[in-house]
């Protein structure tokens, strides 16, 4: 979950937006999380001198918060930059060569402009934009026309100002100077030539932040150098928090200034991606290799070390070993319970989402484009190229038949443990999401257009499903439960199936759920969040 944008409001609240709708709010030291209601990831923050705060994403939605209160605004094409000027005019750049303008909380007005705009500020009277293309633009107004201002060469992603003097930073090393309110720019050397992500002035120094954790400050914006301390991975935002200043970052990552330099403060827990639970003992995987297990419940999560950058998607547990699979084509194994991991070889580099294992040595894995077997207990794999851009997310045993399914309308089926496949595909294109097998009742399929579908004898039958999109779903004696992509939970029992909501356990995105053999449900999600229903 990385953190993308911050900014600092006018009670001195620190707030930080990022992927999957992540908006967090810090006042005196202790995190709180607001819902946003949507799980597309919010690309950039702005707070205004009037107290609203303002975050964009790439579903094309502004969210605005004021006084507690969220409202939206949908404005079309993915959202890049907002930035609040000082006569509270917001100004939102989107993929599609638009400025979007709003004036004393009225309505966004669009207004075209020369190319795709990455960044946005108000330097003195005039606005300025950063072009995809390596130009830098002013406008008197941002709802009206842009010219020309400098040609950096690389796009500029941020700007900063101290009295008349704004530096402008981008990718690859890129600054340019102005000390008359961007009327003249000139290049100057920061003495890297990674990207420059971020550029924050604390009253006193300009301080860049970018790819390599190394934070750079200059008092005139000619001179830089680098700061101590450095912080492992990208940063990609600055702002105060109360008299600190922090930056933010990948997988949660915040960063403080102290007299010793700069270190991470403390990193939001990684997303979990899939679990699997006994009785006695819990495994979850996720985010940039972590695999944690707890064998009391409510007891402490141990984390093991893999070694591994890569999210790791799917888990699959047989009594002989435990295989994990994960983006980049990774496949670790355990074969002593999950107390160390080995790689083993998938002759892919695409992601893998689903896997599938039995107590014969028997062994599934699919993802983009790839399918995988293993008849040694994942020791060994053989890859099955599939069509390009099918991305296989699911796989199902129902005793007589493995299923695999994903985007798309097909639908796969062996009896022989994925040796040679039956195509019984769906009746039109979907995006399924978890195929479900119940023992004795049809074989269900959960997709992301508002259906159900059943294999009831050699047909498929469309059911309501009870939100657009079910991420995963389970079985729990005769009931199935179901998690919404945004952390909704269902509970269904009959047949058709009878859909109720439950009570909403979180405000945090969920993604895993499954089942202990004695009927407890477990999910997890953002910020390592698991919660136990029994």
């Amino acid at each position: 979950m990385s953190l993308t944008s911050a900014c600092t409001t006018r009670d001195g609240s620190l707030v930080a937006v990022g992927a999957v709708g992540t908006w967090l709010t810090r006042r005196s030291g202790e995190w709180t999380r607001v819902e946003t209601g949507t799980a597309a990831n919010l690309a950039s923050v702005a707070c205004c001198p009037d107290g609203r705060v303002i975050a964009v994403g790439e579903d094309g939605t502004a969210l605005t918060q004021r006084g507690g209160e969220l409202s939206r605004s949908s404005l079309g094409a993915p959202l890049r930059a907002v930035h609040c000027g000082q006569d509270n005019t917001v100004a939102v750049t989107d993929g599609s060569q638009r400025v979007h303008v709003q004036r004393a909380g009225a309505a966004f007005v669009a207004t075209t402009v020369p190319e795709r705009f990455v960044s946005i500020t108000q330097l003195g009277a005039q606005w300025f934009a950063g072009g995809l293309s390596g130009r830098l633009y002013r406008a008197d107004n941002p709802a009206q026309s842009w010219s020309v201002a400098a040609t950096a060469f690389r796009p500029v992603l941020s700007f900063a100002k101290s009295g008349s003097t704004a530096v402008a930073v981008g990718s690859q090393g890129t600054a340019l100077l102005s000390r008359d309110n961007g009327a003249q720019w000139s290049l100057v050397s920061t003495g890297s030539s990674e990207d420059n992500l971020a550029i924050h002035h604390d009253g006193a120094q300009f301080r860049i932040v970018g790819t390599g954790g190394v934070v750079r400050a200059s008092r005139d914006g000619m001179q830089w150098s680098a700061e101590r301390g450095t912080v492992s991975g990208r940063l990609l935002s600055l702002a105060r928090d109360g008299a600190r200043l922090v930056a933010v970052g990948d997988q949660g990552m915040i960063a403080t200034q102290e007299d010793s330099g700069w270190r991470a403060l403390e990193q939001q827990r990684t997303s979990i991606f899939s679990l699997h639970v006994t009785d006695t003992v819990r495994t979850a995987v996720g985010r940039s290799g972590s695999i944690l297990t707890q064998r009391a419940v409510g007891g402490p999560w141990e984390s093991r070390s893999t070694n591994v950058p890569e999210d790791l998607r799917a888990i699959a547990v047989t009594s002989r070993a435990r295989i994990i699979v994960g983006d980049g084509g990774v496949i670790l194994r355990s074969t002593d319970q999950g107390a160390t991991w080995t790689p083993r070889e998938s002759r892919t580099t695409k992601p893998l989402y689903a896997v599938w294992a039995d107590e014969n040595y028997h062994a599934l894995a699919t993802g983009e484009a790839s399918l995988l077997r293993s008849t040694d207990g994942g020791d060994t794999w053989a890859l099955t190229p599939l069509p390009d851009r099918w991305v296989v997310r699911t796989i199902a045993f129902d005793g007589q038949w493995l299923w695999i399914a994903g985007d798309g309308s097909k639908v796969l089926r062996s009896r022989d443990f994925g040796a040679n496949w039956d195509d019984v595909s769906l009746p039109r294109v979907m995006r399924v999401q978890k195929i479900l097998h119940r023992l004795g009742q049809p074989l269900l399929v959960f997709t992301k257009d508002n259906v159900i579908v059943e294999r009831e004898g050699d047909r498929w039958v469309e059911r309501p499903a009870p939100c657009e999109i079910l991420f995963n779903a389970t079985q729990v004696g005769s009931a199935i439960y179901a998690l919404g992509v945004m952390g909704e939970m269902f509970r269904a029992e009959g047949s058709p199936l009878r859909w109720s909501p439950l009570p909403r356990l979180t405000n945090e995105g969920l993604f895993a759920l499954a089942a202990t053999p004695s009927g407890a449900l477990y999910v997890a999600g953002e910020f390592g969040t698991v919660l136990a229903l029994r």
